[in-house]
């Protein structure tokens, strides 16, 4: 399956995000797949996904049954699986090959279902698609080799190591730069930069790990 698709946003059934940038998002996207959950979201806001899927044990019937009538995509799976919704949700926005995918809903106080929506970032990062993870706060990016990111609204740019050290590390653009840089896993020192030009980039020789935006 592939599509003429920029970019796709996926909804997740975790915390939901402010409206207006929740709304931004939709607005602006090629196309919406929805896990589950987030089909509430979406009817509340008075948007129809172009994909509902998942087992729709969250989703209330009647929602459910509208979302039919207005003839969206519906993928239905059984209760007892091995994918979590947003995997499925993943797995299938991939087929398409688009440039980029946004996730948003994928967060909240399940910490359990937090840290394993952040790793299928790298997911779709080894599939050659660029990611973000998105809430009020927190906008969560993989990173393999190389990445450039413009300055905006984010107070704060951290690089985690997350499956590994990270070496080679060489932040540009940034209060503190670096060059050969060897990150530990079980260090904080890659948290709390900060921009000190318009646009950073940071690269790895060999490892990966999350670069995050974030705000207070």
């Amino acid at each position: 399956m592939r599509g003429d698709f920029i970019n796709i946003l996926i909804i997740g059934g975790g915390n939901f995000i402010d409206k207006e940038l929740a709304l931004d998002l939709i607005n602006n996207t090629d196309k919406i797949i929805a896990a589950d959950g987030a089909g509430k979201y979406l009817y509340e806001l008075n948007r129809l996904p172009d994909v509902l899927i998942g087992d729709f044990d969250t989703l209330e019937a009647n929602i459910l049954e509208y979302f039919r009538k207005k003839d969206v995509d519906i993928h239905e799976f059984l209760p007892v699986k091995d994918k979590s919704d947003l995997e499925l949700a993943i797995d299938l926005a991939t087929e398409y090959s688009p440039k980029e995918i946004i996730i948003i809903g994928a967060l909240g106080s399940r910490m359990d279902h937090s840290l394993s929506n952040i790793m299928l970032l790298f997911h779709i990062l080894e599939k050659g698609i660029e990611v973000k993870m998105i809430d009020d706060k927190n906008e969560i990016m993989p990173i393999k080799n190389e990445i450039k990111i413009k300055k905006g609204k984010y107070e704060y740019i951290s690089l985690l190591p997350i499956l590994e050290d990270l070496d080679g590390v060489e932040l540009i653009g940034l209060e503190y730069e670096f060059s050969n840089l060897k990150l530990k896993r079980t260090s904080t020192r890659g948290i709390s930069n900060r921009f000190k030009e318009k646009e950073a980039k940071i690269k790895v020789k060999s490892g990966m790990g999350l670069v995050i935006l974030s705000n207070d």
